[in-house]
């Protein structure tokens, strides 16, 4: 086979256009791989972002205003050698259904509102009804909410919400009243009630908070311990009223401001 010099340069010349193509080739893939990475790494980025940084700057740290400068007394009726009234079994008493409910409210004021809260007791303990206007008195409290059930003997006649203030019909108390009652009917767990004066076996006559207080002030019927459906209302649903009454109070102090 005769090798010219021509042949040897026309081999030469395609040997280097093929090396200068895969070079290409190379570079190119490299190339088109870190770009992948690099757009993979900002999205990674961008969903981290999203869930942890974006997401925590614009939630709030509560979904209440701080309430610091304002204080709510609550009364969690009877207590002690008061049982209350009882079921129709007389195994279960109102005062604990008070004090379970009123615990509740107390923790949501505290912890998600920052009100300041006085309580009248948070044990099985006696206390008189002066002392529990006095604690709210002392303390100049905004507003004294005092938590009960009612009982009827006629336990098919009476049941679901209700509230109650002075005589007089302060609109102060008026206010908060119908706050609360508004929160609970909405909570369809008893039958919807309103706000009424007096109490709920006279119209003329007073329960003492709503005399002796010196701030707004209302006694909530949260059902009948006499009728099954609102004990069964009260069980299952006792957070949720507990809420209710809080918000309802919370609504209150927010519209006086």
């Amino acid at each position: 086979m005769n090798i010219t010099f021509k042949s040897v340069a026309k081999r030469f010349f395609l040997a280097a256009i093929l090396m200068t193509l895969a070079c290409v080739f190379v570079t190119g893939f490299d190339y088109y791989n870190d770009n992948l990475k690099d757009k993979k790494s900002e999205k990674t980025s961008d969903n981290k972002e999203t869930e942890t940084g974006d997401s925590d700057i614009d939630k709030p740290d509560s979904n209440y205003d701080d309430m610091s400068s304002f204080s709510i007394c609550l009364d969690a009726a009877c207590g002690g050698s008061d049982y209350g009234d009882t079921d129709s079994s007389g195994s279960r008493y109102e005062k604990d259904d008070n004090l379970n409910l009123t615990n509740k409210v107390s923790s949501i004021l505290k912890d998600e509102m920052k009100f300041n809260v006085y309580t009248t007791r948070t044990d099985d303990s006696d206390v008189s009804d002066s002392e529990r206007v006095t604690t709210a008195n002392d303390n100049n409290c905004d507003a004294i909410i005092s938590i009960c059930r009612a009982a009827y003997t006629d336990a098919n006649h009476a049941q679901g919400f209700e509230s109650f203030i002075y005589t007089g019909e302060p609109s102060n108390s008026k206010a908060l009243s119908d706050s609360i009652i508004t929160k609970l009917n909405a909570t369809d767990t008893m039958l919807s009630g309103s706000t009424g004066v007096g109490t709920p076996a006279s119209s003329s006559q007073d329960f003492y908070i709503n005399s002796a207080s010196n701030m707004a002030s209302v006694v909530v019927v949260v059902g009948y311990i006499t009728n099954d459906d609102d004990n069964a209302a009260f069980d299952n649903n006792t957070d949720k009223i507990a809420r209710a009454i809080a918000e309802g109070i919370y609504e209150y102090i927010k519209n006086k401001e």
